[in-house]
């Protein structure tokens, strides 16, 4: 799709550092403004394409109309091992015992759950360089953060072999080569879902789940002026 011609004295603020917000910054061309720029002047439009856990207050609220975009969730497919909880401790609490080794993919500041467990291997996987070993008894910090691919994250399965995935429903193509590791081997996963946004119930959030879509509303917004 091309990108969007500005109209006068309009500008679109694209929330995020998404895969999801970079492709629709670059759709929108000179459309789309910094922060720095909103700081300044009230962006007409503002579409909130974080991450689809982060449901922080948007500092740009007021202004209006507002649309969210976040990526499709993940889906079960016949055949696979979910089961979709709907916190880390949720999470904690769907491990069987018998799993003994557990990939954790849930974020170095959602692990307070699965402290004091002294039953289990934790493999626990942040993105860049780990500074330090999250506190839980029995750890091992992978620091890899991608790409990855199928086959890789089979390999990887196979050689720490893990019993069981713990993750996010974060939907997308960059991290879905562990669901479908996990799918291949036929491992169970614990699936936290997403959480219901605050800002979307009080004020009837406008969603879409593609780029495309998104820049279809934002014409449509600003063809009504």
């Amino acid at each position: 799709m091309a990108a969007v011609v500005p109209a006068s004295g309009a500008g679109v603020l694209v929330v995020g550092d998404t895969v999801e917000a970079a492709a629709l910054r670059r759709q929108l061309g000179a459309l789309a403004c910094d922060a720095a720029t909103a700081e300044a002047a009230m962006p007409r439009l503002v579409v909130d394409a974080r991450h689809p856990f982060d449901f922080k207050p948007l500092a740009f609220r007021a202004a209006r109309p507002l649309l969210r975009l976040t990526r499709p969730p993940w889906l079960p497919e016949p055949g696979d091992d979910w089961r979709t909880v709907d916190s880390p401790k949720d999470a904690r609490a769907a491990l069987a015992p018998a799993w003994r080794r557990v990939l954790l993919t849930l974020g170095r500041d959602r692990l307070a759950p699965f402290e004091n467990d002294p039953d289990r291997l934790y493999l626990v996987r942040v993105r860049g360089e780990p500074a330090a070993a999250p506190p839980l008894w029995h750890v091992e910090v992978l620091g890899d953060s991608g790409p990855f691919t199928a086959d890789s994250e089979t390999a990887l399965f196979h050689t720490q072999r893990i019993d069981a995935l713990v993750t996010r429903n974060d939907g997308g193509e960059g991290a879905f080569p562990k669901i479908a590791a996990a799918r291949a081997l036929q491992l169970p996963v614990v699936m936290v879902r997403r959480p219901t946004s605050p800002q979307a119930e009080a004020s009837a959030l406008e969603t879409v789940d593609n780029v495309d879509a998104a820049v279809s509303w934002v014409e449509r917004q600003l063809h009504r002026g």
